[in-house]
């Protein structure tokens, strides 16, 4: 699994708003939570969001089961850590990715768990 699975996917799940192949997609993560969402260009040149319901909830199941797993395999047991993505697809300049590690959004997802009285939910390189 690389990242050319990971743009299929994507691509897979756009095109079933849309058949443009200019859009942002973006991905958030905390351990045992998937979120995603994006935007792509209309046929008029103008910005939709892609809107979840009118792709469905399985759909939407099976694009998070497979983020999970790629984000996985892709993170190397921790060595490569990464919380979010943008996602980039322009037909003009082809796919932009950027992984990053939001250490702020980290700490403070941490926080809110510890200030509610829950419990950490570690990493799976963390156990």
């Amino acid at each position: 699994m690389d990242k050319n699975d990971l743009y299929n996917q994507i691509d897979k799940f756009v095109s079933n708003v849309t058949e443009t192949t200019d859009y942002n997609f973006w991905i958030d993560l905390q351990p045992n939570t998937v979120v995603f969402g994006g935007e792509f260009v209309d046929s008029k040149g103008l910005i939709k969001p892609i809107d979840l319901k009118d792709i469905g909830k399985s759909k939407c199941s099976q694009l998070a089961d497979f983020i999970a797993k790629f984000h996985k395999i892709h993170t190397d047991n921790g060595n490569n850590k990464w919380n979010r993505a943008m996602i980039r697809k322009s037909k003009t300049e082809g796919y932009f990715v950027d992984f990053i590690w939001d250490i702020k959004w980290e700490l403070d997802e941490k926080n809110a768990r510890l200030n509610q009285n829950l419990d950490l939910i570690k990493w799976y390189w963390d156990k």
